[in-house]
């Protein structure tokens, strides 16, 4: 029920939005904009933070408390066992330096990972979001908290420490934004997908690149759907060599199509009012189409392929989505048409929230 619960406590702060003033307003390059305070947007989030820190472990968190677990003692051993040529030594040294400050605690380690993993979303979705709390709903509707806070969370912190640095790349800062992401890569090497990534979505809305990375996906997919060994093939000389047979023989037979229509509707959304979506002035908008884009194009090559292999990479531009969906519904359509459209997307995306999670 504690999954369930945290959807009530949304619709909770959204009725008691009505009585307490929870926003303010900002200026944003000469554009006003309400945005949440930064309090309630804490409060919002807390649940999450709570489930994600005390409920039971589940998937691969079993395997970080045991490697938390085996950790050494001193800073001598630590540097002694680490190769820094290994994937993901930056986590075991993370994870040194968080058993040192909570003296061993498994609780104190999973509070402060949970803690990791949510401050960069509550700001980010505080600071660009139109609408937190629904930005917050989508977030619990696309089970990124049980999927990767209470599974993959090595790759979660990845993610949510390039999510951080996204004020870097709307400045143009793009050497200290790439350092973010070498420095993510130490956590998980998936990380490094966003260098190109980020190339591919800078510029306007629908650029050429995008669209170029838009054919180049659907031309994947149908050469994959037709050869799929093609992709063990192309990880046969990385760490992932045999990954994707391993994968197979688990049970994976790709993304779920269902997720992948859920996936296309930011960018079907953008794409359909056209001119009449527009920044407040931060570029946060042109970004995050953009990158809606990338999510819809990873998660159709991943429905024909792995859905544990290649089906991990979305997850580094999903979180745009969410802060994009409220941009649309508010900015592009009337008074009337908001309130209707958002109790259709309530009502879908809890719908897909039990289709896709029912066996939690």
């Amino acid at each position: 029920m504690m999954y369930y619960s945290v959807f009530a406590w949304v619709f909770l702060l959204a009725f008691l939005s009505n009585y307490v003033t929870m926003t303010h307003e900002i200026e944003t390059d000469g554009a006003k904009a309400m945005r949440w305070k930064t309090l309630y947007a804490v409060i919002a989030f807390a649940p999450v933070i709570i489930i994600a820190a005390l409920t039971v472990p589940r998937g691969d968190t079993y395997t970080y408390l045991t490697l938390y677990d085996r950790l050494p003692d001193t800073l001598g051993d630590l540097i002694a066992s680490i190769d820094v040529t290994e994937s993901g030594f930056g986590f075991t040294v993370l994870s040194w330096i968080i058993k040192k400050c909570v003296f061993g605690s498994v609780y104190g380690y999973r509070l402060v990972i949970a803690l990791i993993q949510s401050i960069p979303i509550i700001f980010i979705f505080k600071n660009y979001s139109e609408d937190y709390l629904t930005s917050l709903f989508l977030f619990l509707a696309s089970g990124v908290h049980i999927a990767w806070m209470m599974n993959g969370l090595r790759q979660y912190i990845a993610v949510t420490i390039i999510f951080a640095a996204t004020p870097l790349l709307l400045k143009n800062k793009y050497i200290p934004y790439l350092l973010c992401v070498l420095f993510a890569s130490t956590i998980h090497i998936t990380a490094i997908i966003m260098i190109p990534i980020v190339f591919v979505c800078l510029g306007e809305k629908w650029n050429r690149r995008i669209l170029l990375f838009l054919l180049a996906a659907l031309i994947l997919t149908v050469v994959f759907a037709r050869r799929a060994e093609l992709l063990e093939k192309w990880l046969e000389h990385t760490e992932y060599s045999g990954a994707v047979e391993s994968a197979k023989e688990l049970g994976d037979d790709g993304t779920n199509p269902v997720r992948v229509l859920v996936s296309a509707v930011p960018m079907i959304m953008a794409l359909f009012v056209g001119d009449r979506l527009k920044d407040d002035g931060d570029g946060i908008v042109t970004l995050a189409v953009n990158m809606s884009v990338v999510t819809f194009g990873l998660y159709l090559i991943s429905m024909v392929t792995s859905g544990i292999i290649i089906g991990r990479l979305p997850i580094y531009t999903m979180l745009y989505s969410f802060i994009l969906l409220p941009h649309l519904i508010r900015k592009c359509f009337s008074e009337d048409s908001v309130k209707i459209i958002n109790f259709a997307m309530i009502g879908l995306y809890m719908l897909y929230y039990l289709y896709e999670y029912r066996a939690y």
